[in-house]
């Protein structure tokens, strides 16, 4: 089929069909129009997501095919949800949230179309697709085993090792996510094939074991290919930048070149890197189409993100700068009472009316096993007690009640920010704060902040 073009005349439509939306920008309007493939890398606060709900609306009043669709992959349910959310404002949006199209993430879709159809064709089934609980069972069953109980008393990365374990490839070759595998001759490897092979019979897998089974699928039956393809011939990824070369690698074995692919992203806020060769992920192509203006930062703040940015353009900044930055240095002992110190710098800056309506947040790596790691490179350094956190609702969600209840061992933060200014702002402090080591320095640290 011939893919719907977006010309200068339907963008009128915007005022109607997005009346809050601003598309102005010469940049903006670029990638609006944008046919065929093209990779854009857009600054923070740029409004990508939005750009991209506006162009699946435009491309909704024209798409008639009844039985080939547009996919959106995202890699997160939020960014998924904010899509759906916008389209189904409109009536002519609402169609691109059912059959022929797919909206979703790249996981959901890999099991939809690869990989639960490959499980079913091996004889298994699936009773839960989830890291946590396939590593609790799996290091259970590995501490009945003598040989790697006694390993695993010397050696702390044997846990970490055994719960990661994971299936790589089309050969299902055995690795884990969580350290590095003993060789096949070794006298433990049968045992964690036997604990991998176990669990997979009880349909107790890891979300990366999916994409292994998608490749069995695509290995037997080539076709495949063409056939995802012929059902999807226009593509959007969001958040490009964390697609893994494992994602990546399965992407292009998904869709052929017959396929549109449009890729968003912002490759200076990549936080996922995967397995495999990351330095041939290709996101983003030299000819990339920027959106380098910001509506979340100011000129100060977008001139600091401009000066430690890996690629692109500079930012732009366009919004209001209230306070300039602020660069907090520690020492490595101090590494947990920066959030304190951070909680107190904002609430002296910001009266209770700013913090009512808007969220602080900082951001940080999350700590992935329980190898040993330098101090200030997880969320764990900065906030111990949020191992600890109460699971209903998600531990994200819980920080407010962690910071309001002094009798939580270990939270410092609640005892000393426990102000009346505080309840009443609802102060939300999301504690993971992202650090790298100063070019010079005796063993301190820097964070930036847009405080």
């Amino acid at each position: 089929m011939t893919i719907p073009l977006i010309l200068d005349e339907d963008l009128l439509a915007l005022k109607y069909i997005a009346p809050d939306l601003d598309f102005a920008d010469p940049e903006r309007r670029a990638v609006l129009l944008a046919a065929g493939s093209a990779d854009i890398n857009a600054a923070p606060g740029s409004g990508k997501t939005t750009v991209l709900a506006a162009k699946l609306l435009l491309l909704a009043r024209k798409w008639n095919d009844k039985n080939r669709g547009v996919c959106v992959l995202s890699h997160t349910n939020v960014a998924r949800d904010e899509i759906q959310r916008r389209l189904s404002a409109s009536a002519d949006g609402t169609r691109l949230l059912a059959y022929p199209h797919f909206i979703g993430t790249i996981h959901g879709f890999v099991d939809r179309f690869l990989a639960l159809p490959s499980l079913r064709s091996l004889g298994l089934s699936v009773d839960v697709i989830d890291d946590d609980v396939f590593g609790t069972k799996a290091i259970a069953m590995a501490m009945k085993k003598p040989s790697l109980w006694g390993w695993a008393q010397k050696n702390q990365s044997v846990k970490p090792m055994v719960g990661g374990l994971v299936y790589r490839g089309p050969d299902l070759e055995l690795q884990s996510e969580g350290g590095k595998v003993p060789s096949e001759t070794a006298e433990t490897y049968p045992l964690l094939q036997q604990i991998k092979n176990q669990l997979s019979r009880e349909g107790i897998f890891r979300y990366a074991d999916m994409f292994a089974f998608a490749e069995v699928l695509l290995e037997r039956y080539p076709a495949m290919t063409a056939q995802i393809s012929r059902r999807f011939p226009l593509v959007y990824l969001d958040e490009m930048q964390d697609t893994s070369w494992e994602q990546e690698t399965i992407l292009k074995r998904m869709f052929d070149d017959s396929v549109a692919m449009q890729r968003f992203g912002d490759v200076n806020q990549r936080i996922l890197t995967g397995t495999g060769d990351v330095a041939k992920l290709s996101f983003p192509k030299a000819d990339a189409l920027p959106m380098s203006t910001s509506k979340r930062f100011g000129p100060a703040i977008a001139e600091v993100v401009s000066g430690v940015r890996v690629g692109g353009a500079a930012v732009v900044g366009t919004a209001v700068d209230v306070h300039p930055p602020m660069l907090m240095t520690y020492t490595t002992e101090r590494v947990s009472h920066v959030l304190t110190h951070f909680g107190h710098q904002v609430l002296a800056r910001f009266d209770d009316q700013a913090l009512y309506h808007r969220h602080i947040k900082a951001l940080c790596t999350r700590k992935q096993t329980e190898a040993q790691q330098l101090p200030g490179r997880t969320l764990l350094d900065y906030w111990p007690s949020y191992r600890d956190a109460p699971r209903e609702g998600g531990r994200a969600t819980l920080l407010w009640t962690l910071l309001g209840h002094a009798a939580q061992p270990g939270v410092e933060q609640s005892r000393c920010m426990r102000g009346q200014r505080m309840r009443s702002a609802q102060f939300y402090l999301c504690c993971a704060l992202s650090n790298r080591r100063m070019s010079r320095g005796c063993g301190r640290r820097r964070s930036w902040f847009d405080a």
